[in-house]
């Protein structure tokens, strides 16, 4: 079964020259996970994963200081690997207007881990 949070959508302390550290972007975070359940019968969240603690584990990673979106892709990987049963993450994030000298919609970064 795959769960997915489309468009979760954060002011970060992101970017590689010190003002955008301070001045922050807005990011989007897409995220995909796939669990080991073929279908969800007894309508219980326990045997599911919780929308809530995917989103608190995006906006926890996107309140903390970053140079590199590549980072916060890998940190939210890595925090959700060690705290949830999952057998696939793919994840995107994309700062919004980046500082590029020209008008740039976004730039974005996307990985997946298969486990």
């Amino acid at each position: 079964m795959l769960i997915s949070l489309e468009g979760m959508k954060f002011h970060s302390p992101v970017g590689f020259y010190d003002e955008e550290q301070i001045i922050g972007s807005d990011i989007i975070i897409d995220l995909e996970v796939e669990i080991n359940l073929a279908i969800q019968t007894n309508d219980q969240l326990t045997r599911t994963i919780n929308y809530e603690t995917l989103y608190e584990m995006c906006k926890k990673t996107a309140q903390r200081p970053f140079r590199l979106i590549e980072t916060y892709c890998t940190e939210i990987i890595n925090l959700i690997v060690l705290q949830l049963r999952v057998n696939r993450i793919k994840i995107k994030v994309s700062k919004l207007n980046p500082a590029l000298g020209g008008f740039v919609d976004k730039a974005s970064v996307t990985m997946e881990r298969i486990l």
